[in-house]
């Protein structure tokens, strides 16, 4: 029972009637649409909007899109996909069981019947998913739509298409080729599949016709499988023992850091240190992930390098993500411990003194820089800095560094400065000091 507001104030005269008879309408129509819905739903009614809103949400979220009308359009497509497919089943369903619990009914009739069920189902399921990916393609490239495909079917298809990759190294290009088309195959039927189990079922179907097409072409695929996994855990072991030897880097630079630092205060060097190496680790598992993301987008593409760009893009991106906040986080547990002066002597540690090697070399170059292009060049070069940090390699922080030498050397150049004559003039005031 729906309760009345008390705080709705009391109506008389000709408005108290019609909206006594609205509410009432209401009521009854919420309290009949509830009804209406077939037993046993995993999520209620009132719900299940939300629940897939949520859903659509986090496979839009891999795509890179960053115009958010468009990211909205896309949940708002995938989230109707669900609740249509909802519909289809949940008919279906009650259907099959209206059928099966016909009392006196003959075994044969009743299988012929589901078939038939089954069978018209599977038609709306066919026409939808048409209809589907035509609404994807109007809003996403072919490689966004391709995870679309994916984020909905648990991403079983590249997982499952790298352990055979995996598991059998020595496939020929044809193998390869036939086995993603089983698996993209799969996804398809995947893709509109009532529960988990109903779409990791037809996965399961494709790889019975892959064991039998493997098995045919003389694989032993137990002996293989055995190897696979001997394999895997000689990586782990030795992934393992790379990861006690980062571990090790990573105490041994923050602790360089902190001696520079010259800070006498136990409390505080020790405060100082345990926010460096945190952010060190972080930074590696953010690296470690980035790598794996672009491995398993090159892998899985077979050929198709649209796909593999886009889902390039989406693993670089995420990444990019999650590097700006834990920068930013980082830099606020630093203020909240050092001083300005300690704050920019840490950035110069973690990135081998660049600004200050690039600074003087422009000093160099353009002895009659202004105190504004000075400042310029400054904000150049704190730029690139503050995007080095995050790099994963000093040779990837000096590039940071170069790119932003780069953006100076153009903005002096608008200003009439002559680079090649500089640098002409430079090694000429160096020859003559020798």
């Amino acid at each position: 029972m729906i309760a009345m507001n008390k705080n709705i104030p009391h109506l008389s005269g000709p408005f108290r009637k019609p909206l006594v008879c609205l509410v009432i309408f209401v009521v009854c129509f919420l309290q009949t649409a509830i009804g209406q819905q077939p037993a046993g739903q995993q999520d209620d009614l009132l719900n299940y909007q939300r629940v897939v809103t949520e859903r659509a949400h986090k496979i839009v979220a891999t795509l890179g899109i960053s115009d958010s009308s468009q990211f909205k359009k896309v949940r708002e497509v995938i989230a109707q996909q669900y609740v249509d497919l909802r519909q289809i089943h949940d008919a279906r369903d009650r259907q099959i069981t209206a059928v099966k619990n016909k009392p006196a009914s003959d075994k044969k009739k009743i299988d012929e019947t589901v078939m038939k069920i089954e069978a018209d189902a599977a038609q709306k399921l066919d026409k939808l998913h048409k209809a589907y990916l035509l609404r994807l393609s109007k809003e996403l490239i072919p490689g966004q739509v391709e995870m679309v495909k994916d984020g909905m079917t648990y991403s079983a298809m590249p997982i499952t298409y790298r352990n055979y990759l995996a598991m059998l190294p020595d496939l020929t290009e044809e193998q390869k080729t036939r086995i993603y088309a089983w698996l993209a195959e799969a996804r398809e039927h995947a893709m509109d599949g009532g529960s988990s189990k109903e779409k990791l079922g037809w996965f399961g179907k494709y790889k019975g016709k892959i064991t039998n097409y493997l098995y045919a072409a003389g694989y032993d695929l137990k002996k293989e499988e055995a190897n696979w996994l001997k394999r895997v855990q000689e990586e782990k072991d030795a992934k393992s023992n790379s990861t006690n030897a980062q571990i090790i880097d990573i105490k041994k630079r923050a602790s360089q850091i902190v001696d520079s630092l010259a800070i006498k205060d136990e409390t505080k060097r020790s405060a100082i240190l345990a926010v460096l190496i945190q952010h060190f680790e972080k930074l590696q598992m953010i690296f470690h992930e980035r790598r794996k993301d672009m491995q398993h987008a090159e892998a899985n593409a077979t050929g198709n390098k649209e796909l593999a760009e886009a889902r390039s893009e989406a693993a670089w991106k995420a990444a990019n993500g999650k590097l700006n906040k834990l920068h930013a986080a980082f830099l606020g547990k630093l203020s909240g411990i050092l001083t300005i002066e300690q704050n920019e002597l840490v950035k110069d540690l973690m990135t081998e003194g660049g600004l200050h090697r690039e600074y003087g070399h422009f000093l160099n170059l353009f002895p009659d820089l202004t105190e504004l292009q000075k400042t310029q060049v400054i904000t150049y070069l704190k730029e690139a800095r503050e995007q080095a940090m995050c790099a994963e390699t000093a040779e990837n922080r000096t590039q940071w560094f170069i790119k932003y030498r780069g953006r100076a050397n153009n903005f002096l150049a608008a200003a009439g400065y002559d680079l090649r004559k500089a640098t002409e003039a430079l090694e000429s005031r160096q020859a003559s000091t020798k």
